[in-house]
């Protein structure tokens, strides 16, 4: 019998309402269950493969997280793999896309040393959309994300602002400027 893990956080158990059809999904040889990447006792080499599901709480403990990824490939195979994993958890790699000419939202990152309003400026320059999503570099779930009207600037400077002195120093302090979808 083939033994998958399906990936969550505990938080989320309750919250994502597609891990019940998934493990009813499973058919006969195949042993699905719900294992939370933190929980100590997981003994992850018993199973066959590890699907990430939905591990939303990797965002406030990225470092442990992706030390759980690596531990956890070396005794299962991981969907996906850590370079995968590790390229995803943080939204730079829209950028790298981009620079590969690939379409992806028009998309603008602020560091922890640079200057929101001239970043919001710019940015504000290049695009025409009515409406901006501004969120954390890694983020997950929509945690910390706003919509704001393109004229709202004092607000989506505060967000900036926020997101960038939320976590001193962080590989998680930075913030993204997104387009945002017609309603």
């Amino acid at each position: 019998m083939t033994a998958v893990a399906l990936v969550s956080a505990r938080a989320a158990r309750a919250l994502d309402e597609d891990l019940p059809p998934l493990l009813a999904a499973f058919t006969a040889g195949v042993q699905a269950e719900i294992a939370c990447w933190d929980d100590q006792g997981v003994q992850w080499g018993r199973f066959d493969a590890a699907l990430l599901r939905s591990a939303w709480d990797y965002t406030e403990r990225l470092g442990a997280f992706l030390a759980w990824v690596e531990r956890t490939a070396a005794l299962t195979r991981l969907l996906n793999p850590p370079p995968v994993v590790r390229w995803n958890s943080d939204k730079h790699y829209l950028a790298e896309l981009a620079r590969q000419d690939l379409p992806i939202v028009p998309s603008r990152f602020c560091e922890p040393a640079e200057e929101p309003a001239a970043i919001l400026e710019e940015f504000l320059a290049r695009r025409v959309e009515e409406e901006l999503v501004v969120k954390p570099a890694v983020g997950a779930g929509s945690r910390d994300t706003r919509r704001h009207a393109r004229a709202a600037v004092p607000q989506i400077l505060e967000h900036m602002r926020t997101l960038l002195g939320a976590c001193c120093c962080s590989p998680t302090c930075r913030a993204s400027i997104t387009t945002a979808r017609p309603r």
